[in-house]
Formats: C-alpha cells, sequence, structure tokens
C-alpha cells in the first residue's frame, strides 16, 4: 500500500513538473537558440553524462576491490557482505 501511495505522489509530482515546463515554453513564444548555444548544451550534457558514468563505474570498481571496506570497518560497521571478488591477501580470516 504504501509503494502504491508513494508511486502515486511521484507520478503527480513529475506531472506537475512536465505540465509547469511546457506552460512556460509555451508561454515565451518563439525563442531562437544560436549554434553556438546549442553545441554549449550539448557540450554540457554530454559532459554531465561522462562524469556520472565514471563516477558510477568508479563506485562500482571501489566496492568490487574492497577499497571501501577498510572505511567501513573502522567505522565500526557491524555484518559483512562478504569476501567474493576480494584478493586471497584482502580476505578475512576467520
Amino acid at each position: 500500500m504504501r509503494l502504491i501511495i508513494l508511486l502515486t505522489v511521484l507520478l503527480g509530482l513529475l506531472v506537475l513538473a512536465v505540465w509547469g515546463s511546457l506552460s512556460v515554453w509555451q508561454s515565451m513564444g518563439e525563442v531562437a537558440l544560436p549554434a553556438a548555444g546549442l553545441a554549449s548544451l550539448l557540450g554540457g550534457v554530454l559532459a554531465t553524462f561522462v562524469v556520472g558514468v565514471g563516477l558510477m563505474a568508479l563506485l562500482f570498481y571501489s566496492s568490487r576491490r574492497g577499497h571501501d571496506q577498510a572505511a567501513s570497518d573502522s567505522a565500526g560497521e557491524i555484518g559483512r557482505v562478504g569476501d567474493r571478488g576480494l584478493p586471497e591477501s584482502r580476505r578475512r580470516s576467520g
């Protein structure tokens, strides 16, 4: 039941955001975007995408190699996901 309420609220917010964006866009009338502006916009979108993909790749790489484990051990985290994928030298004994 909570999931249905959450999804309904999120969908409502999405519809509201799209409606607001479209109404503002249409109220501006005819707006011309020069070629330099379009190139800058596309470059910014591409750079944002590349940074996002790179950060997610680093997150997965760090997690798989066990680099995050030392931080969670020193923070006193209880429990451990397991040693799968870790080199033998990095596995905990006992």
